[in-house]
């Protein structure tokens, strides 16, 4: 029995890999009293015998070069890009879609760009100082391939397809964003075009929430990021053979034999 402000400790032998992030440990404890409550605790982070050296917290950040291998700011690195010329950062993007599929693409992008920079105001009115962009069909380029075309003010997104058409309007954000954010390494162009189309048909990102916990908000967050860096598969790990994380009302025995051998309780998914 602990006594108040004592600290209990866990020390886990025989590790398969060295410790460098926070979520690499216990990330959280609770006590569950004979009368059912449960007591939530504080933990700190997990350590490797005689390493002191801080545990890494979120994305790691790399240094902005002071010279880019191209002047503008696109992740992944496109195939083509001929830009030329440069201009003051327009404060965002007067979105103009020319048919259903580039409509679609554009409130696609508009929402994206809103939730994860919600005081930014990318997508903009002309009245509000928003630069038009024309979103539009162009036969000929592979499903997902796009090209991004520029004038003084004024740019162009051409695609066969909505993906093609959302990810053009993706790489139009990051230009932006980067001339904005690094302007002593990236620009804005005023001419030229940037023609991409993915080396990959899978691009996926892996999340297993078997064994850890996370919520809506983070898991809908982390695929904004995704789309964000045009990834398109989502490969979310529900269950392991420890145990059945996830209950499903039609096969009761999943969580009834599969999460009660790991003593853990079902999750619903909300």
């Amino acid at each position: 029995m602990l006594e108040p402000g004592e600290t209990w400790k866990a020390i886990a032998r025989g590790l398969s890999y060295g410790l460098r992030h926070w979520s690499d440990g216990a990330n959280s404890g609770y006590v569950a009293l004979s009368d059912g409550t449960i007591i939530t605790l504080p933990t700190a982070p997990t350590r490797g015998k005689g390493h002191n050296s801080p545990l890494l917290k979120g994305a790691m950040k790399f240094k902005v070069p002071a010279k880019a291998p191209v002047p503008v700011s696109i992740i992944p690195r496109p195939k083509s890009v001929a830009t030329t010329g440069a201009r003051i950062v327009p404060p965002g993007f007067d979105l103009q879609p020319q048919g259903d599929d580039a409509t679609k693409a554009a409130t696609a992008f508009a929402t994206l760009v809103a939730d994860l920079f919600p005081v930014e105001a990318i997508v903009r009115p002309a009245s509000e100082a928003g630069m038009p962009v024309k979103i539009e069909h162009k036969a000929g380029p592979g499903a997902e391939a796009y090209e991004v075309s520029f004038a003084d003010n004024a740019a162009t997104v051409s695609a066969t397809t909505r993906r093609g058409m959302f990810y053009g309007s993706v790489t139009l954000g990051h230009i932006l964003r980067g001339a904005k954010l690094y302007p002593q390494t990236f620009l804005f162009p005023t001419g030229g075009t940037i023609t991409d189309e993915p080396g990959f048909t899978y691009r996926g990102c892996h999340l297993d929430v078997a064994r850890q916990f996370y919520t809506g908000a983070e898991v809908s967050r982390l695929i904004k990021l995704m789309a964000r860096n045009k990834l398109n598969k989502f490969h979310w790990h529900l269950s392991e053979d420890e145990a059945r994380r996830l209950e499903i009302d039609a096969y009761p025995e999943l969580t009834e034999i599969g999460a009660g051998a790991a003593t853990a309780r079902p999750c619903r998914p909300s």
